[in-house]
């Protein structure tokens, strides 16, 4: 059984997560703290990065299933969130600002 949604509950996993991105990043680069822009960055492309392999095992899932269209709307999902990731690479304020 899955307990209901509690947006407020995923939120604070995400922060948590983002958190323990950045301390385990600072300390494999302890020479610079990282800007702010920075940090939002690299937090977007980890979101971004375990979003695509979510979806990638789905995708895998349903192979054996032969369900096309459910595998096609997911590959759209894994594009879109690798064209965002570029994005952001090259656009940090953006980053930022939607961080």
């Amino acid at each position: 059984m899955h307990d209901s949604v509690n947006p407020s509950k995923h939120s604070q996993s995400l922060d948590d997560f983002a958190t323990l991105v950045d301390e385990t990043l600072d300390a494999l680069t302890p020479l610079k703290r990282p800007t702010r822009k920075e940090a939002a960055q690299r937090r977007w492309q980890i979101l971004l990065g375990s979003l695509i392999a979510s979806v990638g095992r789905s995708i895998g899932r349903l192979i054996p299933t032969n369900d096309v269209r459910a595998i096609s709307i997911l590959g759209r999902s894994v594009y879109e969130y690798q064209v965002k990731a570029r994005y952001f690479l090259k656009h940090p304020d953006v980053a930022y600002d939607q961080y």
